[in-house]
């Protein structure tokens, strides 16, 4: 048995959980080696993991051998890289985007392939943009015990995407009470919206909801708007109308559809994905040229599949022939 960590609140409901774990140990009549033991840490590195109370990142040193991480020679070798790189994936924004071009190049190689690899520019540029991902890795927050957990479900015919989200009812009480738009919409001349406070199940706060509809959708003041719409439009930039009906089901707030409409159309994924009207060029019309290279006409044909490190296909054609 080895590795013991013991995570608490405070100072004294550590030495408390100690107590506990030291009578387990007696219990089963294990003994542990004081030289090898911290205690009354505020952060510790663990399995490549550097826990501290903001949350948990990779360790330094494991960043520096990433860092100092060489060009695999042989296939095998970057198949044991993006097995590291798949390892911290969840540290890592787009980690399966990121390694895309490098999963492609292994895709036609066996799985026990010792021939050296074949470097073009462009898995250069995919090598080391996940080596700078990796050094760059975001900070997992530990999850509140106090918030209240919803379950975001997008499917599709091919997938389903599941997503745990906390909403933080504590930190939007608080924002309600200096909003001064939620003031003006709760005084007696305004009809608009009809909210009500409610408790919140297991808290010692309220909230206020709309209660207009069977279903009481909390009023979402300024702070905490955008970080609701990134909630459901990070999960897989649905668009404009779907982003809008999922919000509006779920809270409430004055102009959430204007809101909505702003962020969704300054969301480059959800423009990518979602263009749904399409303006054609008409064919032009080409008159005759009396003589070769009288005009030219160039195109550029692309991205295509890649190609010894090549995407792009310039086309020359003599408007004569």
């Amino acid at each position: 048995m080895d590795d013991i960590l013991v995570a608490s609140k405070n100072e004294t409901q550590h030495i408390r959980h100690f107590r506990q774990v030291f009578q387990r140990l007696r219990d089963a009549g294990l003994v542990i080696k004081v030289a090898k033991c911290q205690f009354l840490q505020t952060e510790v590195d663990f399995l490549v993991h550097h826990i501290y109370v903001n949350g948990i990142e990779l360790s330094k040193k494991r960043i520096k051998v990433i860092e100092d991480f060489k060009f695999p020679e042989i296939v095998n070798e970057l198949r044991r890289y993006l097995g590291v790189i798949n390892f911290y994936h969840k540290f890592i924004l787009n980690a399966a985007e990121n390694k895309t071009i490098l999963n492609n190049y292994l895709k036609e190689k066996k799985s026990n392939d010792n021939n050296k690899i074949h470097w073009t520019e462009e898995l250069v540029q995919a090598f080391e943009s996940s080596k700078r991902q990796l050094c760059k890795a975001t900070v997992l927050v530990h999850p509140s015990e106090s918030a209240h957990i919803s379950l975001m479900v997008d499917a599709s015919d091919n997938d389903e995407l599941r997503l745990q989200t906390a909403i933080d009812y504590e930190g939007i009480a608080k924002e309600q009470e200096m909003d001064e738009k939620l003031k003006q919409i709760l005084s007696p001349h305004n009809s608009s919206l009809k909210l009500e406070k409610v408790l919140i199940f297991g808290s010692n706060f309220d909230i206020c909801r709309d209660c207009s509809t069977k279903k009481k959708r909390p009023y979402i003041p300024e702070a905490f708007r955008r970080i609701e719409f990134n909630n459901i439009n990070n999960l897989a930039h649905p668009g404009m109308r779907t982003t809008t009906k999922l919000l509006t089901s779920k809270f409430v707030w004055p102009s959430i559809n204007k809101d909505v409409r702003t962020w969704a159309r300054s969301c480059i994924k959800v423009q990518k994905s979602k263009v749904t009207r399409h303006v054609q060029s008409p064919f032009q019309q080409c008159h005759k040229v009396p003589n070769h290279f009288t005009e030219i006409n160039l195109d550029i044909i692309g991205p295509l599949p890649s190609s010894e490190g090549f995407r792009f296909c310039l086309t020359v054609i003599d408007r004569y022939n």
